[in-house]
């Protein structure tokens, strides 16, 4: 019988994704998911095959078009049962209530990748336990978003607690609703507002030196570092730090991070730029907005060496809202327009300027990208439920260092990511120790701003 499955083009984020996917071994989300309650092998591929069929982009496969790529979603048949089976694996040797093996397998399967077109761009991977089971949740960037991953992770913990998914509709991938006003009469100003802002941040940027963890210039990628980190707090204790400030979480622990790295080695002029993921959906005109698919874009703030925390946090909100006021008028379109030249361009030729500009140490001088993905109990924990989340653990590879946070129960999460043929090991957990010891600080349980910094440096050292 012939297939009727539908086929849906690219928009440029997931060319983008597309085009480095060979150089980076994909762009591949991995959530690490804890339960509450043992979870029965069965049951845990049952809901698994389940969401595959829920999710018609969980199973797609990546077919040329006559100019660039689609994604042609396959019929929910035994062909698809067959690639499912392979998807899903129990994971033997590998303890599920011991961190240090479950990071290790979280970093192999992260740097392992998922198919796109010769199978399913997505793995699951089981770890029973009497208590505490995990499950590993590894599915291609072109699939969705982080606010994708968590319609599946929340459509996951339905299936598992008995409780029936309604299929997800198939969005049309485009953002121009998004980004450019609605009346065509608009659009020019708005585009000519969206060169003024991208002049006076080239201009703003210019002027700092973006603190990096990069220990050298890889002339080729090699694998994706993982570290499970907790901030040293309760999230509530930190949320009270913030609130002190009349700021958000967010700003908060970029002010954190922003701190951690300035402390190595941040002299005047020197700045920490993290570029920062804002999810498109909400500018859509109304009725309109896409429900599942790739629809974040991101801008890039800076953190100046000097600033004291008050001043930090007051700068940093003030950039976000700054952005954000442009994303509402929608007066960032011309970087978006700019970007889909390469559809024009092909793959063949971005990869190649990619790699040109990473050899020559010539990209965007950045910090580190910073996202949130929400509170995990609201999203995906119900009432009621018998099984619930007791720990979720986003991660995304990515071409610069990635601190996705999650928050659950009284503790903030993340997956920590970063590329190991430009940063080591070591360095990382320096940071992060340092970022230990801003953040401890910060809440009143260090002594001191001195002798804090004083065993973030000493943990470097060794």
């Amino acid at each position: 019988m012939p297939s009727h499955s539908p086929a849906v083009s690219l928009n440029r984020f997931e060319r983008q994704f597309l085009a480095i996917h060979d150089a980076l071994g994909g762009m591949i989300q991995t959530y690490v998911l804890a339960f509450d309650a043992p979870v029965e092998v069965p049951a845990m591929r049952q809901a698994f095959r389940a969401l595959v069929s829920a999710f018609p982009r969980l199973r797609c496969a990546l077919q040329p078009a006559w100019w660039t790529w689609r994604l042609q979603i396959l019929d929910d048949d035994w062909l698809v049962d067959q690639l499912a089976e392979d998807a899903f694996r129990v994971q033997p040797g590998v303890d599920a209530g011991s961190r240090e093996q479950v990071q290790a397998l979280h970093q192999q399967l992260i740097n392992d990748g998922t198919p796109t077109s010769r199978g399913l761009p997505v793995r699951g991977v089981f770890l029973p336990h009497a208590q505490r089971p995990v499950f590993l949740f590894s599915v291609h960037h072109l699939v969705g978003d982080g606010r994708s991953m968590m319609q599946m992770v929340a459509a996951l913990m339905r299936l598992l607690n008995g409780h029936a998914v309604a299929p997800v509709p198939i969005d049309r991938p485009g953002a121009f609703a998004s980004i450019l006003p609605a009346q065509a009469r608009a659009w020019l100003p708005a585009l000519w507002a969206s060169w003024r802002h991208a002049r006076e941040h080239r201009r703003e940027l210019g002027a700092l030196r973006a603190v990096r963890l990069q220990a050298r210039t890889a002339r080729r990628f090699s694998t994706v570092g993982v570290r499970h980190y907790d901030l040293p707090c309760p999230a509530s204790a930190f949320r009270a730090v913030a609130k002190r400030l009349g700021t958000s979480v967010n700003t908060l622990f970029n002010a954190a991070l922003a701190q951690a790295m300035l402390m190595h080695g941040g002299a005047r002029g020197d700045a920490a730029v993290l570029r920062i993921a804002v999810d498109l959906r909400r500018y859509f005109p109304e009725g309109r907005a896409p429900v599942f698919g790739n629809f974040v874009t991101t801008f890039l703030i800076a953190a100046p060496a000097g600033q004291d925390l008050a001043t930090r946090v007051a700068s940093l909100d003030e950039q976000v809202r700054r952005w954000l006021g442009r994303l509402e008028r929608h007066e960032m379109g011309l970087a978006h327009l700019l970007a889909e030249a390469q559809a024009l361009i092909g793959r063949k030729l971005y990869l190649s300027m990619l790699n040109g500009l990473r050899r020559r140490d010539a990209l965007p001088r950045q910090s580190a990208q910073t996202s949130n993905i929400g509170n995990a109990d609201r999203q995906a924990n119900e009432p009621d439920a018998r099984i619930k989340l007791v720990e979720l653990r986003p991660s995304v590879s990515n071409l610069t260092s990635m601190f996705p946070i999650s928050e659950i129960g009284d503790s903030l999460q993340l997956g920590v990511t970063w590329l190991r043929d430009e940063t080591d090991d070591q360095q990382m957990d320096a940071l992060l120790a340092r970022l230990d010891a801003v953040v401890l600080h910060w809440v009143g349980q260090a002594p001191s701003a001195a002798a804090a910094a004083a065993r973030a440096e000493q943990a470097f050292s060794a």
